[in-house]
């Protein structure tokens, strides 16, 4: 039978599996795709399962019995080497050509697919399984009409467009699937805490008009933050329209098994990662730093910048780097000052915040800053333990003092938590610091010990200079030690 003729009759994912004339050629063993097969039919809303489905099903979602309405999200956190990837391929080919998105458009109107990954590798790896999957037969391949580079339009009017995380190429298009694959990594790939929350919200009301429009995001999870963590937390084991889909790879990919994995990564990952990476289970061992919401509360918007004020006294601190190599450490530096609220609160104020991102000339660097330091009366300025010795020499030309602090990262990182909570921080309105502060994370450590860095291949220079000046200012007495002066040999 022709994709033309199956176009005019109801299907659904599992009779397009099936079917050698359609998905059915694409695998080697469907046996080992049992598990699949299973949420594909609660995602086709079957309303009876077998006693081994069923099994399965109580097992990944925390429910007793099948959704009773459509579903309109579904969240999966499977373990790799699940298949994640092609079940995110056929999903979007099979809802391009039997999605049955016409009705609900208006003449001209084109319905869109969107597939978002965290990065460029990971988008061009997806294309390539649709574009097999449309290559398949040649009914399939009559199916297209272009192909570009992040698109595939098929003659049905609807186009698929794969394409790494970005709110802003995604917000006005009439949408009728939305796949955020890999989603619990978009942070950590882009340096944009909130890169997940961005996407979900600009695309989500470009679906209201689709009624049979359906959100999936899957990913392998990773810390307790993000989108993926808030609707797990929220959603699991709840019935309704949001389904939480939890397994490890075991359970999804029946061609390896625990006891395999176990032998093969447990002792090179660790318990914890290992945990995150097959088992499916959120570490335990990092949490979020700060929630949005606080972080938002906090800031002045569109204040990029605060002028200097007489009578007031300011503090600098200074995150430096050597600025030689493309893509490494920025070297940053803030300037705060404190004011006493309406209750006699201390509140630090964030008044400067200046970034160079490498490569840079030092010396510039710190003719930049000293001119800064000038404009705000500051003489001093408050340095972490990295690369001291050459920064308070070349600072010291510009009779600028260096005191390191006595404090460490994590502890300033903490301190400034404290105070964020209690609305005791005015910050700029700047996306780096956002970013970084917003990316930053708890490892809790053993012995109860709790270090708070950024995430691996991360960035916080920004928040470190701004948290350290703001620490700075709003503290009684300033946390420094080890004099470095302007005659340091």
């Amino acid at each position: 039978m022709s994709i033309a003729t199956k176009q005019e009759q109801a299907i659904d994912i599992i009779e397009a599996i099936r079917d050698k004339n359609l998905f059915g050629s694409y695998f080697k063993s469907i046996r080992t795709w049992q598990s699949w097969l299973v949420f594909f039919k609660v995602l086709s809303g079957y309303k009876k399962l077998g006693e081994k489905e069923m099994e399965l099903f109580r097992e990944c979602t925390g429910l007793e019995e099948l959704p009773r309405k459509p579903l309109k999200e579904i969240f999966i956190c499977a373990g790799r080497r699940s298949g994640k990837s092609t079940v995110v391929s056929l999903l979007s080919v099979f809802y391009a050509v039997w999605g049955g998105w016409q009705r609900y458009l208006s003449p001209g109107e084109k319905a869109h697919i969107f597939i978002i990954s965290a990065t460029k590798d990971q988008c061009d790896v997806i294309k390539d399984y649709i574009s097999a999957i449309l290559d398949l037969n040649q009914s399939l391949r009559r199916m297209v009409k272009k192909e570009l580079a992040e698109s595939i339009e098929l003659k049905n009017g609807v186009t698929i467009t794969i394409k790494p995380a970005s709110w802003r190429s995604t917000r006005g298009f009439t949408t009728g699937l939305l796949l955020m694959e890999e989603l619990a990594y978009w942070r950590f790939e882009l340096e944009s805490a909130n890169r997940d929350r961005e996407v979900y919200t600009a695309v989500k009301p470009g679906m209201t008009t689709i009624k049979n429009s359906l959100t999936l995001g899957i990913s392998t999870p990773f810390a307790r933050q993000g989108l993926l963590w808030e609707k797990f937390n929220r959603h699991f084991g709840k019935p309704g329209t949001v389904l939480i889909w939890r397994a490890p790879t075991w359970r999804m990919n029946l061609t390896t098994t625990k006891e395999e994995l176990e032998e093969e990564f447990l002792e090179a990952l660790g318990e914890a990662e290992f945990g995150a990476e097959y088992a499916a289970k959120f570490r335990e061992d990092i949490e979020s730093y700060l929630p949005v919401e606080i972080y938002d509360r906090a800031v002045a918007p569109g204040v990029t910048m605060r002028a200097e004020q007489e009578g007031v006294e300011y503090f600098a601190f200074c995150d430096s780097s050597e600025g030689l190599r493309k893509g490494g450490d920025s070297m940053t530096f803030a300037i705060a000052h404190a004011e006493d609220n309406e209750d006699d609160q201390r509140i630090g104020i964030l008044d400067v915040l200046l970034e160079f991102r490498p490569p840079f000339d030092p010396g510039q660097v710190i003719e930049s800053i000293a001119r800064g330091c000038k404009n705000y009366r500051v003489d001093k300025i408050v340095q972490d333990r990295h690369a001291v010795a050459w920064i308070a020499k070349d600072f010291g030309e510009h009779d600028i003092e260096v005191e390191i602090s006595e404090h460490t990262k994590s502890q300033i990182y903490e301190l400034f938590a404290i105070e964020m909570n209690k609305d005791r921080v005015e910050l700029l309105d700047n996306e780096r610091l956002k970013a970084q502060t917003l990316g930053l994370q708890r490892f809790l450590k053993g012995g109860g010990m709790v270090k708070i860095d950024h995430y691996r291949g991360g960035h916080d220079d920004c928040i470190n200079s701004a948290a350290g000046a703001i620490m700075l200012a709003s503290k009684e007495k300033p946390f420094a030690v080890a004099f470095w002066g302007p005659d340091w040999r």
